[in-house]
């Protein structure tokens, strides 16, 4: 695969990260893959949709690793409701 065609699935999956994060699963593994298209192609002809991609994915892993961590805390807490209320 060219480096021009990683930096563009790499800024793809930023972008589909953005909405995948949601469903921690789907978002870390959507995450992880555009992370490492995008830092194979930095070096691409468009080294800008590498770097967007890049930063995209960055957010994205930061906000599926919170909600993962906020899922597995408001399960076993007596009122799941409770930490969402304080983080709001």
């Amino acid at each position: 695969m060219e480096s021009k065609t990683k930096a563009l699935w790499s800024f793809i999956l930023g972008l589909v990260g953005m909405i995948a994060w949601i469903i921690p699963i789907a978002g870390l593994a959507v995450q992880i893959v555009g992370l490492v298209f995008g830092i194979m192609a930095k070096d691409a002809p468009n080294k800008w949709m590498a770097i967007a991609g890049i930063v995209l994915c960055i957010i994205g892993l930061v906000a599926s690793v919170v909600a993962w961590t906020v899922n597995v805390y408001s399960s076993f807490t007596e009122n799941p409701a409770s930490l969402l209320n304080a983080l709001i």
